[in-house]
């Protein structure tokens, strides 16, 4: 198989090709697709720079490979190249209702480099997506409290804990503008605006994160968990 990597930004082309190559000769025969997701997989221009994220796609998966492939670890860290997701075309189909946001996510900003590609024609059942953000939402401000709990203090535990949440929460709204059939924004600040206008829900913990503030404390992380906890009411809710 041929691998086409002239939809990739110049900059990340010479370490994804090192990286497909790495691939062919770990996994040979096995090795069905190679699909990038997020940032450096979409249109916007944004995070170019960001770690490359990637599904591995493989007819089986078996942990002598998976060994092989984490012993490449300081590799693929100096290509900037996030470690794969391992999956195989029945976990993928099996897995839409387990992990709907996940695998909708990949769908939207994917680049398939080499083989098949098994996320652009995924089917996905709102109710399946409305429970794993509730689910989610939940978990995220159950997260924060006992984050708060551990830190015992520590000012900068609290800022790794808040742009940990601002991560998946903006994962989160990507999936309640697509349970609304909106078009989905790549930017995380056109992201929010539109999940705010959408919602009605107000979500101003959100803003530091998306401007890229510096100064993060404990009232940015205290305002950022009200309002997970107001889209997880928004969310509850919601009947589809």
């Amino acid at each position: 198989m041929q691998a086409d990597i002239t939809k990739l930004p110049g900059a990340l082309r010479g370490a994804v090709q090192e990286y497909i190559a790495l691939l062919q000769a770990l996994a040979g025969e096995r090795l069905l697709a190679i699909t990038l997701f997020g940032a450096a997989a979409d249109d916007t221009g944004e995070g170019k720079t960001d770690m490359v994220q990637s599904v591995v796609v493989l007819d089986r998966v078996d942990l002598d490979l998976v060994r092989e492939l984490g012993a490449q670890g300081p590799v693929l860290g100096r290509m900037r190249i996030q470690a794969p997701l391992l999956m195989t075309p029945q976990y993928i189909g099996a897995s839409l209702d387990v992990f709907p946001i996940e695998l909708l996510d990949i769908q939207q900003r994917h680049l398939n480099l080499l083989g098949k590609d098994y996320f652009a024609a995924l089917e996905f059942s709102k109710a399946h997506v409305r429970l794993q953000l509730e689910r989610e939402l939940k978990r995220e401000a159950l997260q924060i409290r006992q984050g708060i709990l551990s830190a015992g203090g520590r000012d900068h535990v609290l800022v790794d804990l808040y742009w940990a949440a601002a991560e998946q929460m903006t994962l989160l709204l990507r999936g309640v503008l697509w349970l609304h059939d909106k078009p989905v924004p790549g930017v995380p600040a056109a992201i929010l605006r539109a999940a705010e206008e959408d919602t009605g829900v107000k979500l101003p913990g959100l803003q530091p994160a998306v401007a890229g503030a510096r100064d993060i404390d404990f009232s940015a992380l205290h305002s950022l968990y009200e309002s997970v906890i107001a889209l997880a009411d928004y969310v509850d809710g919601l009947s589809v």
